[in-house]
C-alpha cells in the first residue's frame, strides 16, 4: 500500500508505529506529524474528518518523502497545493530533494532547533 496519494484512489494503510496531532483554531487546523508513515495526505484527510474542519492552516513534521521526482512526492505536492493555506515545515524524514520539490510550489519554511511557532 506504500503510496498513499496516487491517482488511482485512496488506500487503507494502518500504520501502528506513527502518530500525529491536530491543533484546532477558529481559522482552521494545524497538523503536527511524526514521520507520516501513513502518508501526509491520509493524515490530513483524517484530521479534517476528526475535527470537522476542512481548512488546513499549516503542517509541521516529517513527511516521509525521499525523492524529488517520485510519483508519491509529485502527488503529495499536488494535494498540499490544493489543501493547505499556510506554511509547511518539513522535518527529519523529508530529504533535501523532496524539500526542493515541495519548495518549488509551496510555502516551505526551514525547521531547526529553537523554532517557535505561534498559531
Amino acid at each position: 500500500m506504500g503510496e498513499h496519494c496516487l491517482t488511482d484512489g485512496w488506500h487503507d494503510d494502518y500504520v501502528l508505529d506513527d502518530s500525529a496531532l491536530v491543533y484546532k483554531q477558529k481559522d482552521g487546523i494545524y497538523i503536527i506529524t511524526g514521520c507520516s508513515h501513513a502518508g501526509i495526505c491520509n493524515i490530513a484527510e483524517y484530521a479534517r474528518q476528526v475535527t470537522g474542519c476542512s481548512v488546513i492552516k499549516g503542517i509541521i513534521g516529517g513527511l516521509h518523502l525521499f525523492s524529488g521526482r517520485s510519483q508519491q512526492t509529485s502527488s503529495t505536492v499536488d494535494y498540499l497545493k490544493k489543501n493547505v493555506e499556510g506554511n509547511i515545515y518539513p522535518c527529519h524524514c523529508t530529504n533535501l530533494a523532496a524539500k526542493f520539490a515541495l519548495h518549488a510550489q509551496l510555502p516551505v519554511q526551514e525547521v531547526g532547533v529553537g523554532l517557535t511557532l505561534e498559531w
